[in-house]
């Protein structure tokens, strides 16, 4: 695996995308309804964002 630049800031957001996933995960519905497509692939799509960046970083 190549070595990041600035690995601090890869981390830093990674857990800010975390905090989004979570926020959008608790958040009202009437909040999130104007994102287009099934919850159920918002859901899975944004895990596999998190899974793939992730396993980018360690």
């Amino acid at each position: 695996m190549l070595p990041l630049r600035y690995p601090w800031l890869w981390r830093i957001l990674g857990w800010m995308l975390v905090g989004g996933v979570i926020f959008g995960s608790v958040a009202p519905g009437s909040w999130i309804r104007g994102v287009p497509g099934p919850d159920e692939f918002q859901h899975s799509g944004s895990y596999f964002l998190l899974t793939v960046w992730f396993a980018g970083l360690y």
